[in-house]
């Protein structure tokens, strides 16, 4: 709608590149609060960058916005948005990993229990720090008992 303004030469110039710059940051704050993967972040990055440069187009050289200023700092909100994509790949990446180690030494309480007869061993259900695993032993536990985790196997936790 902006650019279509700018187009049409509804807005002037000036008032039209302030109103992209205003929609890049809406754009960016949108990003938090919408799941976009970052979709909402290049439009802001493109919003800003064309409204700066529309921002002063005057034949007056005092009031023109440098290049280098605009440049300079939609890198910086570039490096800032690349900083944040990577420590939330990184977190991503080993959340499953930290969350299935760290499980050596808690206790959880038998939500169901079944029996296979097989094997001789007892498989569960067991909910452990809000969440609810599978777990195997040799003992017979009762629904509702305190179980102590001594291992993990696969994805079965050791009880």
């Amino acid at each position: 709608m902006v650019l279509a303004g700018i187009g049409f030469q509804v807005l002037p110039l000036n008032f039209g590149a302030l109103g992209l710059i205003i929609l890049s940051f809406a754009l960016f704050v949108m990003e938090i609060y919408i799941t976009s993967y970052g979709i909402l972040s290049l439009g802001g990055l493109a919003a800003l960058i064309s409204g700066s440069l529309f921002l002063y187009r005057t034949d007056n050289a005092y009031l023109e916005l440098s290049n280098s200023v605009i440049f300079s700092s939609v890198g910086a909100i570039i490096l800032f948005l690349a900083f944040i994509l990577m420590v939330i790949l990184r977190d991503h990446k080993n959340i499953g990993k930290k969350a299935f180690n760290n499980m050596k030494g808690r206790s959880g309480e038998v939500l169901s229990v079944e029996e296979h007869l097989i094997e001789g061993s007892y498989e569960y259900q067991i909910k452990v720090s809000g969440e609810i695993w599978k777990a195997r032993s040799q003992t017979k536990y009762n629904i509702g008992d305190q179980v102590h985790i001594n291992d993990r196997e696969n994805l079965y936790l050791i009880i």
